[in-house]
């Protein structure tokens, strides 16, 4: 089932385009990443999504509700976490939930306080101050706060910013039990290794554009392997490879990643060694999201840009 669908949305202040064309859809219970290099157009697409701002052109859709005729009804449908989550760190936890179950008209709030403080793991704490939380628990409480209306769309706006690795996991956790719930989750982050752990789809965009979608399960399975090295001279080794048409990509000032079997390694090691070429260190790696990402972010002059 469609949760979120977006046509040709655009967003321009002046003369400037900041968002160009946009189109997406997320489905009930999947995981969709949206990646793309600072300034690219993820946030202002974000707040168009959830209304904070005004497209210049286009429409969003939440379960069939357009947000620009239907805004009420479509708002009903969503739970969001964009940028910080606000609370009142004067206040309890608890105090903080029933404060915006009271605003969304949520019924019989306290027991779906309680459902959601339980889906955290918030139970223990939820009576004490916000100022004594962690930034994980803060983050769990702003989950709690998104889910209070129980929403059949979740956007997460960087949701793991600053979080240490066990709170990143916890997070990741339940944004994967959320979706096998049938939740519609749509996420944007510059980590992308946790992108490649949760997501099912990803889209990526670049001045303003979408400029590939993919399934991530496809990207892992169909990208080809290559050893990247570590030498002294990687003038020397680039030299080599041209002279025998073999394909490289610079990595950094000594290390270099080749497209190749893992059968092929050895013989690869002997030609080196003919060569008089000290190897550092050699490894076999497989493409990644990130791989996926810095190819399609990469300016034409072969910079990379900033995630």
């Amino acid at each position: 089932m469609e949760v979120l669908r977006v046509d040709n949305l655009t967003k321009q202040i002046g003369k400037k385009t900041i968002v160009n064309r946009v189109h997406m859809q997320v489905n009930e219970g999947e995981v969709y990443g949206f990646l793309g290099p600072n300034g690219a157009g993820k946030t202002t697409t974000i707040r168009m999504i959830v209304g904070l701002i005004q497209a210049t052109e286009g429409s969003v859709r939440i379960c069939g509700y357009d947000i620009g005729t239907d805004r009420e009804k479509a708002m009903k449908m969503v739970g969001a976490i964009v940028e910080n989550p606000e609370t009142y760190s004067y206040l309890s936890g608890y105090k903080n939930l029933i404060h915006y179950a009271r605003l969304a008209g949520i019924p019989n709030k306290e027991k779906r306080i309680k459902e959601v403080v339980e889906f955290v793991k918030l139970t223990d704490r939820i009576h004490d101050k916000v100022k004594t939380y962690s930034l994980g628990m803060r983050q769990r409480l702003g989950l709690a706060q998104a889910l209070l209306g129980k929403p059949k769309l979740l956007i997460l706006d960087e949701p793991t910013n600053g979080l240490d690795p066990e709170g990143i996991r916890e997070f990741r956790g339940l944004v994967r039990q959320l979706a096998d719930q049938g939740t519609a989750v749509f996420v944007s982050s510059h980590i992308l290794k946790e992108m490649e752990a949760i997501c099912d789809r990803i889209a990526i965009i670049k001045n303003g554009r979408i400029v590939t979608e993919q399934n991530v399960a496809k990207v892992l399975e169909g990208q080809g392997q290559k050893v990247r090295i570590k030498v002294d001279d990687i003038k020397q080794v680039e030299t080599f490879l041209q002279q025998n048409e073999i394909s490289y990509q610079v990595v950094d000032h000594n290390t270099m990643d080749i497209p190749m079997d893992e059968s092929e390694v050895s013989e690869f090691v002997r030609f080196l060694a003919l060569q008089n070429i000290n190897l550092r260190s050699i490894e076999t790696v497989k493409d990644s999201l990130e791989e996926l990402f810095f190819t399609f972010t990469t300016d034409e002059e072969g910079e990379k840009k900033n995630a």
